[in-house]
């Protein structure tokens, strides 16, 4: 079994990005629970972090994530992308899903 443990700089009721401060969101929108009460990032915020340095896993994990992921999700995916990097190839994807 393998787990990722990320620390971010934000508080209680705010979900800090942190790579980029400014990008921000409601932690309840960010953080998803395990039927166990594990908590873990919403795939949106998850696809923010693999982004970065895309490879052919999270070209699959995006191509398996966008379809299921709300326009809500995908509008702030595209927000806050377009604000790391605003010419990254994933843009047009998930602002056609974002509508």
């Amino acid at each position: 079994m393998r787990g990722d443990v990320m620390l971010e700089p934000g508080g209680e009721t705010t979900w800090v990005y942190r790579r980029d401060e400014s990008i921000r969101a409601p932690r309840g929108f960010m953080v998803r629970r395990t039927n166990d009460g594990i908590p873990f990032v919403a795939p949106h915020g998850a696809l923010l972090f693999k982004a970065k340095a895309a490879n052919a896993k999270d070209e699959a994990d995006l191509a398996l994530c966008l379809p299921r992921m709300t326009p809500d999700e995908c509008a702030w995916l595209a927000v806050a992308l377009r604000r790391e990097d605003p010419t990254h190839r994933w843009l047009p994807r998930i602002e056609a899903r974002a509508g």
